[in-house]
């Protein structure tokens, strides 16, 4: 594989801080390496790697190929009910039109995991470590979770009322995959339950609390790396059965609440010792210090129809955003001329580029254990940053 070496452009950037003016020298960010790709490329999956990202397969909206020429076809499918990525971008799976689950990471079918006919809706929800839970809607209320040998392991059923199959559930593993949190709506009557309800588990299956939510609707939920952590935005009941805007609670691991912010988020992360939090919208990122537990800035990056579509940290406590102007092409949805801006812990502009003309499907960062590296996958090749600290 021919990897395209670039090198790093320097643009002075003027900022205003406490005592006067400050000038700060913001990097014109361009790829240490790029893997070309087939066109439509929609995301990648990398070979897990401490400190490098390394792509082994491109996926598309209807096949899976190697990451290196000719390009051999992994797995192809002309209908299928969805498939899911995990974080780190290491494990893909998809509902295949058999109903069966198959593990892309290993290009082979997941045993034990067959579906029944009348299960028309699956969500599974990955860990990076290979194990998963998956939430089966529609017919058979339930979530099962699996061990890294594929079989499941706890099952819990979850009867829905008709008026709340329409509000999908929500959920996410904490990094090691020890703890699962996930939203549900619960049916209306059976326990006398208006309002959506939280649940945290071990990865295994055990249930170890069960939290009602004072929101009447989720937007989004999300956990800290080590699970002691869990953020949820949503909209509480005020007076006259009006919604309030959207606040973003932090609760601790026993669902004691530590904190709430006015504001909802679309994107979120956690960086290595969970000290600190970012959360996006579709304008704008924020960053929380998890001790003070208070707001450090806010930082508006988007406008209109330019849109936030992930926020990661990288090299330590830097954050990196990609934007891009939402569109359509071919009834695809894509984001055009989507641009990396990269800020640290106090709002300094570290580095900036926008790729003009070019567009991407998912517009996530996909990152290095190590957070040294990330990358991007645009529609005709997959690009590889380094930020050091």
């Amino acid at each position: 594989m021919q990897l395209v070496k670039f090198t790093i452009k320097t643009l002075p950037m003027v900022f205003i801080v406490a005592g006067g003016l400050s000038l700060v020298f913001a990097q014109n960010l361009a790829p240490i390496s790029s893997y070309p790709a087939p066109p439509t490329l929609e995301d990648v999956l990398i070979t897990p790697s401490s400190r490098e990202l390394h792509p082994a397969y491109f996926l598309y909206p209807t096949k899976v190929i190697q990451a290196t020429p000719p390009y051999r076809i992994i797995a192809q499918w002309n209908d299928i009910s969805d498939k899911f990525l995990n974080r780190q971008h290491s494990h893909l799976v998809y509902l295949g039109k058999n109903n069966r689950l198959s593990n892309q990471s290993e290009t082979r079918d997941t045993p034990g995991t067959a579906l029944r006919r009348q299960e028309t809706k699956l969500i599974l929800f990955l860990a990076d470590k290979w194990h998963f839970a998956a939430y089966c809607t529609y017919a058979n209320e339930r979530l099962r979770f699996f061990n890294a040998a594929s079989k499941p392991v706890k099952e819990f059923l979850f009867p829905q009322d008709a008026s709340y199959l329409t509000i999908p559930p929500k959920a996410a593993f904490d990094k090691n995959g020890k703890h699962l949190v996930f939203f549900l709506n619960l049916a209306h009557g059976m326990e006398d339950n208006d309002y959506p309800d939280l649940f945290f588990f071990l990865g295994t299956g055990t249930r170890l609390w069960q939290y009602r939510l004072p929101f009447q609707q989720v937007e989004s939920l999300g956990i800290a790396n080590k699970g002691q952590f869990i953020i949820i935005s949503g909209s509480f009941v005020s007076k006259g059965d009006l919604l309030t805007p959207y606040q973003t609670l932090l609760l601790d691991s026993s669902a004691k609440i530590q904190g709430s912010f006015p504001f909802a988020f679309r994107q979120y992360d956690f960086n290595a010792d969970d000290s600190f939090l970012a959360l996006a919208d579709n304008y704008s990122v924020r960053l929380i210090n998890l001790f003070k537990k208070a707001p450090v800035f806010s930082q508006t990056v988007g406008a209109e129809a330019r849109v936030i579509t992930s926020c990661r940290f990288v090299a330590g406590d830097n954050i990196a955003i990609i934007t891009g102007v939402a569109g359509f092409k071919d009834e695809l949805k894509i984001y055009n001329d989507p641009e990396i801006i990269i800020f640290n812990s106090v709002r300094q502009k570290m580095a900036q580029t926008r790729f003009e003309r070019d567009y991407t499907i998912k517009g996530e960062l996909v990152v290095s254990a190590s957070g040294e590296q990330f990358g991007l996958a645009l529609q005709d090749r997959f690009l590889v940053f380094q930020v050091n600290n």
